[in-house]
């Protein structure tokens, strides 16, 4: 028995049992303090006489008795304790049990709200990439849309009569300066381009036709026709003039803007000069005038 309580009061003792050497000391000391005083007594009684006595009298029973009952009081309260300590490590392990399956339940969510996210993230990403697609494909409609005001705007115009003050490769150009400072060249750099071209090309062409009033397969025409200005004005030829000034720096590159803006300034030697002389055709015809225009406008005119 005394092994047994050494071992419950030194340092082995499980952590749950923390306060068990405390509880155990308070009531022993108790007990042993009365041990020592009964066994105090009866070590001044250890005579054969005294015990004779004694057991005779019944005295050494009660002593032995009355130390039974302190060691057992103090077992006894032991016991009680400990199985107080036992029901409430009962409870918490029930409460440990009870958290540790709501962290499961908890962790279980949790992985399911992640796939959830990813799930989300996903969309999200694939909403974006579709919207980014949309917005593209929208900027380009607006692109094509302000492109086909642009024509629209400048062909109804000359329809109108807006530029009868110049000549008919005047108009011409014009028709084909205000394309290009306007929403019609930035469709140029897109996968459209040679629709609107060939969109342009068509206009010109009828434009021209009425111009001339032909209908006729042979549409060449000489090049004082094309050039001819009966309402001629000073101030125009002018602001023709310096509109199309560009084409000083490479005449030979662009014969027909320099017939169109540069051709009625030029004095008589300069007309007779072998470098200018024959630059501009003689004669052409609408389509070659409108394909070399085109042409010179938005091809060669990023290069001059």
């Amino acid at each position: 028995m005394s092994t047994y309580f050494n071992k419950i009061l030194t340092d082995e003792i499980p952590s749950e049992f923390k306060f068990v050497n405390e509880k155990l000391i308070i009531d022993f000391l108790n007990g042993i303090g009365v041990s020592k005083d009964l066994q105090g007594v009866v070590k001044k009684r250890s005579s054969h006489k005294n015990r004779f006595f004694d057991a005779i009298s019944g005295k050494a029973y009660l002593k032995q008795a009355n130390l039974n009952d302190h060691i057992l009081t103090g077992l006894h309260a032991c016991e009680s304790w400990l199985n107080s300590v036992s029901f409430n490590i009962s409870e918490h392990s029930v409460a440990i049990s009870q958290i540790s399956n709501t962290l499961s339940k908890t962790q279980s969510h949790l992985q399911r709200m992640a796939h959830v996210v990813i799930d989300v993230r996903e969309q999200l990403d694939s909403l974006v990439e579709h919207t980014a697609e949309l917005i593209s494909d929208v900027d380009a409609l607006k692109k094509n849309d302000a492109a086909k005001t642009n024509l629209d705007l400048v062909f109804s115009s000359w329809g109108a009569g807006d530029f009868n003050r110049y000549s008919i490769i005047g108009k011409l150009y014009i028709a084909l300066d205000n394309l290009y400072w306007g929403s019609f060249s930035k469709i140029l750099g897109s996968s459209d381009k040679d629709k609107f071209l060939k969109i342009l090309r068509n206009n010109l062409v009828i434009q021209l036709k009425n111009e001339f009033n032909t209908n006729k397969e042979d549409q060449i025409f000489l090049r004082s026709e094309w050039i001819s200005n009966d309402s001629a004005d000073k101030g125009d030829q002018e602001l023709l003039e310096y509109m199309g000034d560009w084409s000083l720096l490479k005449p030979k590159v662009v014969p027909n803007v320099f017939l169109a803006t540069q051709w009625d300034t030029l004095d008589k030697s300069e007309l007779e000069k072998p470098e200018i002389a024959h630059l501009p055709f003689h004669v052409a015809d609408i389509q070659t005038v409108a394909d070399s225009l085109i042409n010179e406008f938005f091809e060669v005119r990023k290069n001059v």
